[in-house]
């Protein structure tokens, strides 16, 4: 009789326990298991799905567009936002996404499963979209160059730069794959590296003081995923006098997209470090032919940026500082003579650096940006008062793309993003690029225009 008690008792034990199991399993941890892109994904596609699996069966009623937030506003709020559910056990999150911009996407731990349990915290990753200039697999094309088109007073040492909008297959390039030559047809020596997307030529001896140059790449080169190059056109550049010594900027450009908040802009650039000749090297050539001073190994030739140095970018409004001319339908008319179409608008003062009309360079300014007028100096404060203040954005080469933008650090390209805020007016305005030296002074600027159209109002803040 004892026995059968035992074994009764024994019984009752073990669906206690059974029955507690249940219970564990049924309303244990409720997690996220994984994310689609992936925490810390770079280069994701613009169009793709963002998908989040869980460990058991969602309740769909706890999650929706109100409680996810995407870089800290609901998924209702970004433009076609809402959620799917093609399994019990994930949803997919839909909004549209924009090239070159980091996300940052928080599930609740609101949300809960079907038994009833809830997230035991909020579930938070980031990722980031591929840049505008990023299309794997398309032709290669330059995407900026040093010296610009047309550029004036190119420093004899300075090297010659493109950056591709894909990375470029250094087994396709040689020495002779850039050609650098005079009108009378003297041709530069020089070597040529490639580093990621960017391509750099650096003479062997300096460039001849006061000389006009042409730049010219020969047809061979291939992207790194065996794409083609599309033909690129040549372009001339004027050197001036004598060489220069410390960091300039070389190349710049940037993206920009429109949210609901306004613009904003993933800004670009590429410096070098310009490196005098040796004065060994400089006695044992002819002192009255610079050109045949020789210039510094490559490896010589440091291209990070300094100690004590700040890449630095702004946006400089010229409302209230020239006469402004509203926005002209694109025409085939130089600069100088685009009409002003608004008759109580006195006639502006055109100026190349910041006209909105009559350019042509890819990805900079307009053709002969170095013309000077009586004007200038004042442009020149508004810029250089923008690159200093507190909002000005800060260039990084840190290989952090979610970050500031850049995908390969060591390429001396350095990124960096600002947004417009409410208060900047429209009109024509300047994207300047500078780098301000230990003393507080600034190299001189590179500037792009731009126009803010009268639904962006909105100025540069540094993120």
């Amino acid at each position: 009789m004892k026995s059968l008690w035992s074994q009764t008792l024994a019984c009752a034990v073990i669906c206690l326990l059974i029955t507690v199991l249940s219970s564990v399993v049924a309303f244990g941890s409720f997690e996220v298991v994984s994310v689609e892109p992936a925490h810390g994904q770079t280069g994701v596609a613009a169009g793709a799905n963002v998908v989040v699996k869980f460990n058991g069966r969602v309740e769909k009623s706890s999650i929706n567009p109100q409680t996810i937030l995407i870089n800290g506003k609901p998924l209702k709020d970004h433009q076609d936002g809402s959620v799917v559910f093609p399994e019990e056990t994930s949803c997919v999150i839909l909004f549209r996404m924009t090239a070159g911009t980091p996300y940052e996407i928080s599930i609740p731990g609101t949300v809960k499963s079907a038994a009833g349990v809830s997230l035991a915290k909020p579930y938070t990753w980031r990722y980031s979209t591929k840049s505008g200039v990023d299309r794997g697999g398309s032709p290669l094309q330059v995407f900026a160059r040093y010296p610009r088109f047309n550029d004036m007073d190119v420093p004899t040492n300075a090297p010659v730069t493109m950056v591709f909008t894909n990375e470029v297959d250094p087994a396709t390039i040689t020495d002779g794959s850039v050609v650098v030559k005079t009108h009378d047809d003297q041709v530069a020596a020089g070597k040529v590296t490639v580093n990621g997307r960017r391509l750099t030529f650096v003479p062997d001896e300096l460039f001849i003081g006061r000389k006009t140059y042409e730049v010219t790449l020969r047809p061979g080169l291939k992207g790194k995923e065996g794409e083609d190059c599309n033909p690129i056109r040549s372009w001339h550049f004027t050197t001036a006098a004598e060489p220069e010594e410390g960091p300039i900027v070389t190349d710049c450009w940037f993206e920009s997209y429109t949210t609901n908040e306004g613009t904003s802009f993933v800004l670009h650039a590429s410096m070098e470090s310009l490196v005098k000749p040796d004065e060994e090297s400089e006695k044992s050539g002819n002192p009255e032919k610079k050109s045949d001073k020789r210039i510094k190994k490559v490896a010589d030739r440091p291209s990070i940026l300094p100690a004590g140095h700040t890449f630095r970018s702004a946006i400089a409004t010229l409302s209230g500082v020239f006469p402004q001319q509203p926005l002209s339908t694109p025409n085939n008319l130089s600069a100088a003579d685009m009409p002003i179409t608004d008759p109580s608008v006195p006639p502006t003062i055109v100026h190349a650096e910041y006209t909105h009309g009559g350019g042509a360079g890819i990805g900079n300014s307009v053709e002969g940006a170095p013309k000077k007028d009586p004007a200038a100096a004042k442009m020149d404060m508004v810029v250089q008062a923008a690159l200093l203040s507190d909002k000005a954005a800060i260039l990084r080469d840190s290989g952090d793309e979610i970050k500031d933008g850049d995908k390969t650090k060591g390429d001396f390209v350095y990124s960096g993003r600002f947004t417009q805020d409410k208060d900047f007016p429209s009109g024509q305005a300047l994207i300047a690029f500078s780098i301000q030296k230990p003393d507080g002074g600034l190299t001189e600027p590179v500037i792009m225009g731009f126009y803010v159209m009268p639904k962006q109002e909105n100025a540069a803040s540094d993120q």
